[in-house]
């Protein structure tokens, strides 16, 4: 099913940008820390807050547009990784757009 849905180009975009490899957020600000205490004191201050649960909205051409709730799980493994799990409300419209993504999955493969 994820591979069905559409991001907006601002979801694509951050989604790409987390999954290429490369220097982690922490790597990032370690330079302009070191070189700018203004940075530094900013940075120290800024309060970032993971969303692990809510509802997101999606648009899809054969779908429509349709909302999800989504809870994000940690992975006992490995502290880095989460698994996003998402569910339509049984009977909601959303559920019946997940049911028309599924049966256009099939058609397709």
């Amino acid at each position: 099913m994820a591979r069905a849905l559409r991001l907006n180009p601002t979801e694509r975009a951050h989604m790409f940008a987390l999954a290429r490899p490369g220097p982690l957020p922490a790597d990032l600000v370690a330079d302009p820390s070191a070189a700018d205490g203004g940075f530094r004191a900013w940075w120290g201050e800024h309060d970032v807050h993971q969303h692990t649960f809510g509802a997101k909205g999606f648009r899809h051409p054969v779908a429509g547009e349709f909302t999800l709730a989504y809870e994000l799980r940690g992975v006992l493994d490995d502290a880095d990784q989460f698994l996003t799990l998402y569910a339509a409300e049984p009977g909601a419209d959303s559920a019946a757009a997940v049911r028309r993504l599924s049966e256009a999955s099939f058609v397709d493969s």
